[in-house]
């Protein structure tokens, strides 16, 4: 899921998704309901959804972004079998900014294994404030203070297999990078930046525990989903640093007056312990969470937040559910080396988002996101949480 965003305020954007690629991957006219759904091969099982725009932030400057999103069913003679999904974008931009994005949600053996993957890449300008809220909150971005010229990539594949009725047991690996160039005056004097040096390569393992009774992964509207994780970054893996990290999520949807129309609520944290390296540490501001602040602007060990957020699917004249819909949300959000730390260091967070159906129930979304003296506008596919 891929976001383009501004530091401090609300990029405009211009986002095309173009119907002429029909003519590169089939030349016929489509119906409006097959809009930018395009079958491949002889049975039709994968459907490519291609996405390609220019964009704009000030951050960024302007750029294009082009991807899109891949479904399939890994038993395709199974009607009861999820549908999975991977989506990708690639984006390069004016002021040389390179990221790229994908991501795998995908399920086999009769919806008793389920594989994700999780992939980030970025080569681009970006700021550092240092370790903790206050400096989140008062340090000036520029080129003295945060400026610095980042590298960064992620991989994360996760596989659980069901146990008994919704309840999953599985295991993470995560192997991130993060190194530094062109640092400003004030990152290099700041001490979490001393200790771990402007190279850092982590590796990891642990252990995944969900329960998970949604209706459909990427956009539910109804159910529960529970997640505990633990992942151990341990020099005997060939990690730079040794230390760990527990995540925690709850999600709930509860479906309203009609299909379509859903009140999803998340509760979250990360709490970290040990060598945690600047790069790696909880952070909040992502296309996931508290949408409106810049991602990397607040870091620390531990971060917790809630969002409370209204779904609408517009119907069509017809009365059926249609292909655009509507988003609204309110959240809070703390960061602080640990849980005691939390007081006063509030993170408020609202915002509005327009979707776009791509494929059934895997929608194309646009958020626009507000926090404390700061905002973000994203893009990305499939929802939030």
């Amino acid at each position: 899921m891929t976001s383009f965003r501004n530091g401090s305020v609300a990029a405009a954007a211009l986002w095309l998704t173009v119907g002429l690629t029909g003519v590169a991957l089939g030349g016929e006219e489509k119906e409006e309901g097959d809009f930018l759904r395009y079958p491949l091969g002889e049975t039709g099982n994968f459907v490519l959804s291609p996405i390609v725009g220019p964009m704009y932030t000030p951050e960024m400057e302007f750029g294009v972004a082009l991807g899109g999103l891949l479904t399939f069913s890994t038993e395709p003679d199974n009607p009861n079998m999820p549908r999975s999904s991977l989506s990708t974008f690639f984006i390069y931009s004016t002021n040389s900014s390179m990221t790229i994005s994908s991501f795998l949600d995908s399920f086999w053996l009769d919806d008793n294994l389920r594989v994700n993957v999780e992939f980030w890449f970025k080569d681009m300008p970006d700021n550092y404030w240092g370790v903790g809220y206050d400096n989140g909150l008062d340090v000036d971005d520029g080129p003295l203070t945060t400026e610095y010229d980042r590298t960064w990539y992620q991989l994360t594949p996760v596989a659980t297999f069901r146990t008994v009725g919704d309840l999953f047991l599985g295991a993470v690996f995560d192997l991130n990078h993060t190194s530094s160039d062109d640092e400003a005056p004030g990152m290099i004097d700041d001490p979490t930046f001393q200790e771990f040096g402007d190279d850092n390569t982590n590796v990891g393992a642990g252990i995944v525990l969900s329960y998970d009774t949604r209706d459909v992964t990427v956009n539910a509207w109804r159910g529960i989903y529970l997640n505990f994780m633990t992942t151990h970054y341990l020099e005997a893996l060939g990690s730079d640093n040794d230390y760990d990290v527990i995540e925690a999520e709850y999600r709930q949807y509860l479906p309203l007056w009609r299909e379509g129309t859903t009140l999803a609520w998340n509760i979250s944290t990360r709490y970290t312990t040990g060598e945690v390296p600047w790069g790696e540490m909880s952070q909040v501001g992502s296309p996931f969470d508290l949408r409106g602040y810049t991602w990397g602007r607040f870091r620390d060990k531990t971060m917790m937040y809630g969002l409370l957020e209204y779904r609408h699917q517009f119907q069509n004249s017809v009365g059926e559910l249609g292909r655009h819909g509507m988003v609204a949300w309110v959240g809070m959000g703390f960061i602080g080396e640990d849980y005691d730390d939390f007081n006063g260091n509030d993170l408020p967070n609202g915002g509005v988002g327009y979707r776009f159906e791509l494929q059934e129930r895997m929608n194309l979304r646009a958020d626009l996101g507000i926090g404390r003296d700061d905002a973000g506008f994203y893009l990305s596919i499939n929802e939030a949480f």
